[in-house]
Order: structure tokens, then C-alpha cells, then sequence
């Protein structure tokens, strides 16, 4: 059977429902609470081959407002990317890759950037990817021994609604921790709130 490339079909069921097992299936990540809570963002656009009613690769691109150098500015990120271990080794993913960055380059961003395992950095660096440091700045919390010093971190429940509200409201009203490279983007902050970050989360009155 032939494959059929089709791109930013979220506004149809079918495919819809398709790429959610598809990502369950390939990286574990249930995203189906999150499509039942109509959180999609436009901005997040999927590049996909189907070999009939199945995906069969994908690649994903986010375009994020983002502040690099003091300037505003857009750019982009790929992600959910994966090919079912029926098709791999073909160049579909590739393929994929190339059709998603052709498309950021004619809508006009400043770069396209991934996170990737260190295995994957060869296969991406073959693509025309450099590889950057990544870093993890951390600082320490309020002390929480002693009666007298109790911390005043609460910690943030993030299934819960009033969760929901106090973190739209905060995303809206945040700015970047940087001027020199940041993002102002409220759906990906709520999408590591949901899934990277539930546990992490804490509020300080």
C-alpha cells in the first residue's frame, strides 16, 4: 500500500485520533486528556505519512513567540517524532524533516531546534543540525526543617481546576526569564505543567 503525506489535520477526527495512538504507541505519552480539554495550540503542526487509515512517521513542528538577543521574534521546534518499526530504516523520517523545515523556512523563523537523546545526536547532525549544551539552572527552596521555618512553597495539583485557573492566569501575565534567549508561549508552558513538570510544580505566596 502506498503512503500518503498529510499535514495539520487536527481540525479531522480520524487522523486526529490516529496520531494520539500513534504517540501512545511510540513514546508512551497519552495525550488524550489534553485533546479532551481542547488545549491544541494552532501553532503546533503535524507532518505525517499514512499508509491507509494508519500512521506510519511523524514529525511535529511548534512555532513559539520567542525573545533571542532582545529581539521578538518566532521560531521552531520539532517534536513527537517517531516512525513505526514496521517503516523504519526507509527515510521517512527524513523525508519529514526536510518538508518541515522547507515550511518554517517559508514561514519565516529564526531557527528550528529538537531536543534529542545523545544516541540521536549522529542522525541529526547528518540532517545539518549542530548540537548545543543544554543546561539546568537550579536554586535552593525555602527550608522546610523546623517548626518556626516552615516552607511557603504550596505545592501546585495539577489535575486539579483551580490549578488550571491560577496557571492561565499566571502564563498570561509571566515574562521571559531571559532577554537574550526566552519564550512567551502560554501552551507549552501548559503542556510541561500537564506532563513534564505535574510533580515539580510548586506556588510561593
Amino acid at each position: 500500500m502506498s503512503l500518503c503525506f498529510r499535514q495539520a489535520y487536527f481540525d479531522d477526527a480520524a487522523p486526529k485520533a490516529e496520531f494520539l495512538r500513534f504517540l501512545q504507541d511510540i513514546h508512551g505519552l497519552d495525550l488524550g486528556p489534553w485533546d479532551r480539554a481542547g488545549l491544541w495550540d494552532p501553532d503546533y503542526v503535524p507532518f505525517s505519512f499514512f499508509e491507509g487509515d494508519r500512521l506510519v512517521s511523524n514529525v511535529c513542528v511548534y512555532s513559539l513567540p520567542m525573545v533571542v538577543a532582545g529581539e521578538e521574534c518566532r521560531v521552531a521546534q520539532l517534536s513527537s517524532v517517531g516512525t513505526a518499526p514496521t517503516h523504519r530504516r526507509r527515510g521517512l523520517n527524513r523525508e519529514l524533516t526536510t518538508a518541515a523545515r522547507t515550511w518554517c523556512r517559508e514561514q519565516d523563523h529564526r531557527f528550528l531546534f529538537l531536543f534529542a537523546d545523545r544516541e540521536a545526536v549522529p542522525y541529526y547532525t547528518r540532517l545539518g543540525f549542530r548540537a548545543q549544551p543544554q543546561w539546568r539552572f537550579r536554586c535552593p527552596a525555602p527550608s522546610t526543617s523546623g517548626s518556626e521555618h516552615r516552607s511557603p512553597l504550596v505545592p501546585l495539583v495539577t489535575c486539579c481546576p483551580a490549578t488550571h485557573d491560577f496557571l492561565a492566569d499566571f502564563v498570561e501575565r509571566r515574562t521571559s526569564v531571559s532577554r537574550v534567549l526566552g519564550h512567551h508561549s502560554t501552551g507549552l508552558f501548559r503542556f510541561h505543567a500537564r506532563y513534564s513538570l505535574r510533580d515539580c510544580l510548586y506556588h510561593l505566596p
